[in-house]
């Protein structure tokens, strides 16, 4: 066992050493770099080709700016054309070159490309960030001169330089993807965007019970008269839903519970204490309040619609459910607490009257054992004046097979009390017949099981 060990240890010493030795000096950053020690590390997989993303010249951007922009480089041709390209990881690349920028001489680039790298093609350039803004820590000013050299066999683009601005705070990833867009020569996917499809201008009826709150809580939970009311509006809308969320957390956590179990009752509500600290109700589960279930149309598109105001942050989530289709081997805890039982007399039943119990049970109350399987949620809110929220769902084809659909309305931070005038969930007028449902996507567009047994190959 001892001579093994010595035996490799003097191995890995012989193997490290040559890399060490073949030193040069970069002729672009005037740093020592091994001339062929990253050779073969950036040298493609079969049949994909080598590129080579060296940091950015900084010019007035922080070295961190421009490592974490270089990085997004990286990433997006990974994601975008891993199939294709082989990216040089930025710890080797570094280690053959420090930045460059776009006015360096061709034979100098074609030198790093070829003898430093030994790859097909290299992407630098300069970066400048303005970090004026109205926050102090605000960048909304990002300038990009990017150069790339490309010996592909038959490149139409054998070399190009390129200028590239944006003043959005959002500039570094929206100009990294379009550098990655053209190198690459593919079109980065686009996930559905807000406003991708116009309103309809008429729809039917609503297909949620109560939409609108003109039956005071029919078709919803009741409210709790404490976070939760439904009440007239003094500008004349009808009955609108009031939500507060400036509430003790354990305080309103206690009362809900207390009105789940029926030990407690909304038409005596207690005094909550008031909390408009982040530890409070609106700085961790916030106030929320959920429709009854209704029934879908498998196949079908659907649209939210939602009149509000207030400064509290809001989602509006659609969810999905479908019943259990395991054995079921438990209770809800609302049905033993109807049965006067208790978890551990539940437990001391046998096997056969537990399952009839609970099979009872289920006949009784279906809705207590249902899955959530689909969610998607509307994120509106934060506004002081009546404003109109609209869009349509899924994101993509035609709802998923579940067998109810209901809808929970969450109020959160920051503190404070919110209006809804209505919440309508109709079916898209403009459908005539159903559609497939399409999976969600993913970057790297491959199977759960592939991408890890890629990952233990490496």
């Amino acid at each position: 066992m001892r001579n093994k060990l010595t035996m490799s240890l003097v191995v890995a010493a012989w193997l490290v050493v040559p890399a060490w030795g073949q030193t040069a000096t970069n002729k672009a950053s005037g740093t020592a770099a091994p001339t062929k020690a990253i050779a073969g590390q950036a040298g493609a997989a079969e049949g994909k080709v080598a590129v080579v993303v060296l940091d950015f010249e900084g010019g007035n951007a922080d070295v961190e700016s421009n490592q974490n922009f270089c990085d997004r480089i990286r990433m997006g041709m990974r994601r975008l054309a891993g199939d294709e390209l082989e990216i040089l990881d930025k710890f080797s690349t570094r280690e053959g070159s420090g930045p460059i920028g776009p006015g360096v001489k061709r034979d100098v680039a074609l030198d790093l490309l070829t003898e430093t790298y030994d790859a097909t093609v290299l992407v630098f350039g300069s970066l400048e960030v303005d970090k004026k803004g109205v926050r102090k820590d605000a960048v909304y000013k990002w300038a990009v001169k990017v150069r790339v050299v490309d010996i592909r066999d038959g490149s139409p683009l054998d070399e190009w330089t390129e200028n590239y601005t944006d003043d959005t705070e959002r500039g570094a990833t929206v100009i990294a993807s379009q550098i990655v867009e053209k190198v690459t020569g593919r079109t980065k996917w686009i996930p559905p965007q807000h406003g991708d499809v116009p309103e309809p201008k008429e729809y039917g009826k609503a297909v949620n019970p109560n939409s609108d709150f003109s039956q005071g809580v029919k078709g919803w939970i009741p409210v709790d008269n404490a976070s939760t009311f439904v009440e007239k509006d003094p500008g004349g809308r009808g009955n609108v839903l009031r939500m507060r969320n400036d509430f003790h957390r354990q305080d309103w956590l206690d009362y809900r519970r207390a009105l789940m179990f029926k030990q407690a009752s909304p038409t005596r509500p207690p005094k909550l204490r008031h909390d408009e600290s982040m530890g409070g109700l609106a700085g961790l589960e916030g106030c929320d309040i959920v429709s009854d279930y209704f029934a879908p149309h498998t196949g079908w598109r659907y649209w939210m619609v939602v009149e509000g105001k207030g400064p509290c942050a809001t989602k509006v989530f659609i969810k999905g459910w479908k019943k259990t289709e395991t054995a079921l081997d438990g209770m809800p805890e609302t049905s033993l607490m109807e049965r006067g039982l208790t978890p551990e007399k539940f437990a001391a039943m046998t096997a056969a009257q537990r399952k009839a119990l609970i099979e009872a049970d289920s006949k009784k109350y279906p809705t207590r054992y249902l899955r959530e399987a689909w969610r998607w949620q509307l994120s509106c809110g934060g506004v002081g004046e009546w404003t109109r929220w609209a869009e349509t769902f899924p994101p993509r084809g035609g709802l998923m097979e579940v067998d109810y659909l209901h809808v929970k309305i969450l109020t959160y931070w920051p503190p404070g009390q919110n209006y809804f005038n209505h919440v309508h969930i109709y079916e898209d007028p403009d459908m005539t017949k159903p559609l497939d449902e399409e999976k969600a996507r993913t970057p790297l567009k491959v199977q759960p099981g592939q991408v890890q047994k890629q990952v233990g190959e490496q």
